[in-house]
């Protein structure tokens, strides 16, 4: 296996704003606390501070997770859980859905560069420990984006009628779709060996980088949320989160960037039972949408304090709920993500929270030995397959075709001695204008069907070259997306076992470009 990278900006994937902190311009700085450099993390060491009283939290409730969902640690994931007691332990952190069956690759790029980090960070700070962490997204409740994975051309999907948060969906019935449709793959017997979904994910997660020392969180848990009630209280009675977030939003709009994520007054669910509605604040009274729960302001206080499992945050307060009840001092997300963490710097100040370093994560694409031969043999860049498919045609064919003959000099000159003879006609009686005009436009179609015909035969002549060419943008982009964003990678491990060895020995987690992978 071999590596080839292209800049993020050639991809023409990513939104300015995203590059702009990618190359860390200058623009940005008020929007974050720290750069992803030496110096930066060094300077985040130094400012965290967590509490021995949260750690010992953390550390309980992550060794009952893993005993609930009677998941046997590997070693070195048992050794990173009881390191996070430590005072000199840190958390580097990425979050993501619940995919089923770790859904598009892109899931297991954020993990690996979470992995690599850490390790990264332990060669230059060895007197500090750096725990990798996934964070599942088990009180999500958009059920159609993670309910699904393609697998060799086929969409594997789980259909159920249940509500509310994902983690807590029951997996009775799934082995059955799995086993049926993925040739009893063995990561599909994870979803048959736990009762809700959000258990399978933790069960799965670990048998996949186990060897690593991954920590899995599931953060649908009371005791972890309890830490969380003061800034969970001041969202609600106060809207700080709506204000804050508002005004960093107003800040990169006016620098020409696009707003990410939007706030709303309130942006805490409610989460009980089989759903997770939206709390507003209409006539005096907290209602819970969709629902006939009402509650006067110290009513839902009071549920609050004795039942914050009940309370989720939404896309906003996520990320303080993970700086809250984590040690963590980087967080590794995609384009998407990382683009709303710049909108909350100035609602972290607020809440007296500490921002972590934002790392972007690895971007790849990965294609056969055979494909990288098709792309040599025409001459093309692997960049050149970031261009639209139909410029892309025309740039290979201006390439290949430069002994074909074209009309362009010869049209320019008959266009030339016209405009000449148009204004002599004009000068004889002006009231031919128009008629010259129409002979113009004449010739132009004229040209135009000449022009189009020479560019047929042209097709023609490289139809196979062309074909290869839609071949190879299909791989790269299925379903008109990029391949890292639609496939699973099952596509490639059931046939190179050792990808996921692989990928993380060369993953660099300060690699800010797109990556192509050729296997062998």
């Amino acid at each position: 296996m071999t590596f080839s990278d292209i800049s993020l900006a050639q991809t023409h994937q990513f939104s300015a704003l995203f590059l702009d902190y990618c190359s860390q311009n200058p623009i940005l700085e008020p929007f974050y606390a720290q750069k992803p450099t030496k110096e930066g993390f060094k300077m985040a060491i130094e400012n965290k501070n967590f509490s021995n009283q949260k750690r010992e939290i953390l550390h309980q409730e992550l060794k009952n997770q893993y005993k609930n969902a009677n998941i046997e640690c590997s070693e070195k994931t048992n050794n990173n859980i009881n390191l996070l007691l430590n005072e000199n332990t840190f958390t580097v952190t990425t979050g993501h859905q619940i995919c089923l069956m770790t859904g598009p690759m892109y899931f297991i790029f954020k993990i690996i560069t979470t992995i690599n980090l850490a390790k990264k960070l332990k060669e230059t700070y060895p007197n500090h420990h750096f725990v990798p962490v996934y964070w599942m997204a088990t009180e999500d409740h958009d059920f159609e984006e993670i309910n699904h994975f393609f697998l060799h051309t086929q969409k594997i999907s789980w259909q159920t009628n249940q509500q509310g948060a994902v983690g807590r969906f029951s997996t009775e019935g799934l082995e059955d779709i799995l086993k049926s449709q993925t040739h009893q793959h063995p990561w599909s017997t994870h979803y048959d060996t736990q009762s809700n979904l959000a258990d399978a994910t933790l069960s799965l997660v670990n048998a996949i980088f186990e060897s690593e020392g991954l920590v899995i969180i599931n953060p649908d848990n009371a005791k972890l949320k309890s830490i969380f009630i003061p800034t969970l209280k001041n969202d609600i009675f106060s809207n700080t989160g709506f204000e804050k977030v508002t005004q960093q939003s107003n800040k990169l709009a006016t620098l020409g960037y696009k707003q990410q994520v939007n706030p709303r007054p309130i942006n805490v669910f409610y989460l009980k039972d089989n759903s997770r509605e939206r709390i507003v604040f209409e006539n005096n009274l907290y209602q819970v949408l969709n629902s006939n729960n009402t509650f006067t302001p110290s009513e839902l206080a009071a549920e609050l304090e004795s039942f914050p499992d009940r309370f989720s945050p939404n896309v906003v307060l996520r990320p303080l709920y993970q700086e809250t009840i984590l040690p963590n001092i980087a967080y590794i997300g995609g384009p998407g993500e990382l683009t709303y963490w710049l909108q909350l710097k100035s609602l972290f100040e607020a809440q007296k929270i500490e921002f972590p370093i934002l790392v972007p994560r690895n971007f790849y694409s990965i294609i056969t030995n055979n494909i990288a031969s098709k792309i040599n043999k025409l001459g093309l860049q692997y960049k050149d397959f970031f261009k639209q498919k139909s410029d892309l045609k025309k740039y290979f064919l201006s390439s290949k075709n430069t002994d074909t003959y074209t009309i362009e000099n010869e049209k320019k000159n008959i266009l030339e001695n016209f405009y000449h003879i148009k204004s002599e006609i004009i000068k004889v009686d002006a009231s031919l204008e128009g008629f010259a005009n129409a002979q113009l436009k004449e010739i132009e179609n004229i040209f135009a069907n000449i022009d189009k015909k020479i560019s047929k035969a042209n097709e023609l002549k490289e139809h196979v070259q062309l074909t290869q060419i839609d071949t190879i943008m299909a791989k790269l982009f299925p379903n008109d997306t990029l391949q890292e964003r639609h496939e699973n990678i099952l596509n490639y491990i059931d046939k190179n076992p050792h990808l996921l060895q692989y990928l993380i020995k060369n993953f660099d987690p300060f690699s800010y470009k797109f990556n192509i992978i050729i296997l062998e």
